[in-house]
């Protein structure tokens, strides 16, 4: 959950984009600049991901 998406993971900012598409079309939310700025970890994108679920 707190593995870090560029220095554990390494997923470089464009493979994050990919991620983010991906995750809006699963999920059908849409997430803004300031989301994908906030999502460093596994915990953060979750965080965000249920927030804009409305959970």
């Amino acid at each position: 959950m707190d593995s870090h998406f560029i220095n554990e993971l390494n997923i470089n900012s464009a493979h994050l984009v990919d991620i983010v598409l991906d995750v809006e079309d699963a999920f059908g939310i849409t997430m803004e600049n300031e989301d994908m700025d906030q999502m460093l970890t596994v915990k953060d994108a979750l965080r965000i991901i249920e927030s804009k679920m409305g959970y």
